[in-house]
C-alpha cells in the first residue's frame, strides 16, 4: 500500500488524529490502520474514502476496509 502521488493520508479540510477508546470525533470517519507495504500506521481517524488515495504496491490488487476496532487497511486480490 502507498499513498498516490500528490495526496494526503488524511483529508486535506481536516488535522489527521489518532483515534481514543472513543473513536473518531466526526461520524463520517472510522478508527483505521494502514497496512503499508513497510509497516502499518497507528490507528489514525480517517474518512471511509480512504482507498481512494491509496493505491496498492502490487499490481492487479486493490484497497479494502475491514471492519473492527481499529479497522484494517489492506491490498488484497480482487475476487
Amino acid at each position: 500500500m502507498q499513498i498516490r502521488e500528490g495526496q494526503t493520508l488524511g483529508s486535506p479540510d481536516r488535522t489527521l488524529f489518532q483515534c481514543s477508546t472513543l473513536g473518531c470525533q466526526f461520524a463520517d470517519e472510522a478508527c483505521l490502520e494502514v497496512f503499508f507495504e513497510y509497516g502499518r500506521s497507528p490507528a489514525l481517524c480517517l474518512t471511509l474514502d480512504v482507498c481512494q488515495r491509496l493505491q496498492c504496491a502490487k499490481e492487479g490488487n486493490e484497497c479494502a476496509i475491514f471492519d473492527g476496532f481499529p479497522g484494517q487497511v489492506k491490498c488484497i486480490k480482487p475476487r
